[in-house]
Order: structure tokens, then C-alpha cells, then sequence
């Protein structure tokens, strides 16, 4: 299974990548940050128009402002994400409800 993963520059980014490491049957193809990193095992994208890898599914682990962006990313791509993010209104949490 191929990842995108969101949030790849922060604390539990880092924690997914770690774990990810270790499985055989997942790989994170790329990942979305605030700053660009291309020389690590996989992109680290800052701007969402230059991600240009096919995932199987998107692992949000960021700040409710990134999660929307990835979300607009996700729906024009018809990509499954799993956001774990929090601290979301209850508005913006009805807006994601509505994207689902």
C-alpha cells in the first residue's frame, strides 16, 4: 500500500514514518509539510500542485489548516484519507463530515 503521508515534517509524522519503516506491505511514496525535502527516503512536498505520485491512501497527522488543503488534494483525486489530526470547531468538523 502506497502513503501520502500529511504532516510528514512534524512530531507524529515523524512516528508514523518510523512505523512504516519496519512494514514490508506499506510504503509512504510521499509526503506534504511545510518545508520541501526531497533528498530523504521518499519527497516531502510543500506546495500539493507538485505531488504528482499515485498513493493508495492519505495519512493525515497535522494541523486542521493542512488537513483542509490535503482534503481539496484528496477529493480532486478521489484518494481514501484517515485524519488523525485534531482540535477541529465543530463548524470544520461538519465541513469534513460533508467531504466524506
Amino acid at each position: 500500500m502506497d502513503i501520502l503521508l500529511n504532516g510528514a515534517t512534524g512530531r507524529m509524522g515523524k512516528e508514523v514514518e518510523k512505523y512504516i519503516e519496519n512494514q514490508e506491505d506499506i510504503k509512504i511514496k510521499c509526503g506534504f509539510g511545510i518545508e520541501e525535502i526531497l533528498d530523504k527516503n521518499f519527497p516531502i512536498y510543500n506546495d500539493i500542485n507538485k505531488i504528482k505520485e499515485k498513493v493508495d491512501v492519505i495519512i493525515d497527522f497535522s494541523t486542521p489548516k493542512a488537513t483542509f488543503k490535503i482534503l481539496e488534494y484528496a477529493k480532486q483525486t478521489k484518494t481514501p484519507i484517515v485524519i488523525a489530526t485534531t482540535g477541529f470547531s465543530k463548524d470544520e468538523l461538519k465541513k469534513i463530515e460533508n467531504l466524506s
